[in-house]
C-alpha cells in the first residue's frame, strides 16, 4: 500500500469501517508519518487497536474515533427503508439454528440479520 502512494510514504488517513480488529493493525502499518486512523466501525467490545508504539510516536501517527450521524440522519435512513428504497436482508430461522448462526456470525460469513424464532421451542419435541 505504501508503494501505491506517490511518494511511497503511505496514506494520510485510513477510515476504518470494518468490525474486524485485524484491519486496524493493517491500517496503522499503512499510515504515513503524521497520518491518522479514524475508527468508524465497531469491533467487538474489548477489541484493541494494535499499534507499534515506537512507530506511532516517532511517526506522530494518531488514532481517532468518530461516531457519525445525528438523530435526523437516523430518521432519514429509516424513512428510506420505510419507503421501500432499501430492502434489509433478514432471515427468520428456527431456534435450533442458534449455534450455526452464531458460528457464521463469528466467522464473518453471516449475511444481513437473523431472527431466531422462539415459537419453534413450543413445538419442538427434542427441546425439553
Amino acid at each position: 500500500m505504501k508503494k501505491a502512494t506517490p511518494d511511497g510514504l503511505g496514506v494520510h488517513a485510513a477510515i476504518l469501517c470494518s468490525n474486524e480488529p485485524t484491519a486496524y493493525q493493517i491500517a496503522m502499518d499503512y499510515l504515513r508519518p503524521m497520518g491518522c486512523a479514524v475508527i468508524v466501525g465497531l469491533p467487538p467490545t474489548g477489541s484493541h487497536v494494535p499499534a507499534d508504539c515506537r512507530n506511532t510516536v516517532l511517526g506522530m501517527k494518531s488514532v481517532r474515533g468518530s461516531f457519525c450521524g445525528t438523530k435526523i440522519d437516523v430518521l432519514d435512513a429509516l424513512q428510506v427503508v420505510a419507503d421501500g428504497h432499501f430492502k434489509p436482508v433478514v432471515e427468520v430461522l428456527p431456534f435450533n439454528q442458534l449455534q450455526p448462526t452464531y458460528d457464521k456470525m463469528k466467522a464473518g460469513t453471516l449475511r444481513g440479520r437473523v431472527v431466531l424464532d422462539c415459537e419453534y421451542l413450543r413445538h419442538c419435541s427434542d427441546c425439553s
